[in-house]
């Protein structure tokens, strides 16, 4: 049931958003619940009690699992939810537009954590829009 899915991740953006993005887009994962780290204790607690493989976050509990490292979460939630394609050959465009947005995604998710948001909006977050928005619509859209 979808109460039984829980997605932990420190407080805030990061390596979480692209699981949180897959999970809210179908009706059989979307109700999950998510869990923010505020402090280290509650990341070493995790860490302590063997439920981080790698000792690395995010931690994606669902079906009877826990799994780490995200882009793995996000293969998990599309198999799960017959998002992953129909054949071989749309399996390998799904990993392939999931790694490019896990590329663009890395100026933003550092956002939050720039001296000079404005400078980073400007220098990175907007150009990676202006980049690679059009490429994954134009791939999206079957071109």
């Amino acid at each position: 049931s979808n109460q039984s899915i829980t997605l932990t991740y420190f407080k805030g953006w990061g390596l979480a958003e692209q699981i949180r993005w897959v999970l809210a887009s179908h009706p059989s994962t979307a109700d999950f619940t998510g869990v923010g780290l505020e402090t280290f204790e509650e990341f070493d607690a995790l860490r302590a009690d063997s439920s981080l493989m790698f000792g690395q976050l995010p931690l994606l509990e669902i079906d009877g699992m826990k799994i780490v490292q995200s882009q793995s979460c996000i293969r998990h939630v599309a198999r799960r939810n017959s998002m992953h394609g129909s054949d071989m050959s749309a399996q390998a465009k799904a990993d392939m537009v999931a790694e490019l947005v896990k590329d663009a995604r890395l100026g933003v998710v550092k956002w939050p954590f720039s001296k000079d948001k404005n400078a980073h909006l400007k220098d990175t977050v907007y150009p990676l829009i202006s980049r690679w928005f059009p490429v994954l619509e134009r791939v999206l859209l079957g071109g």
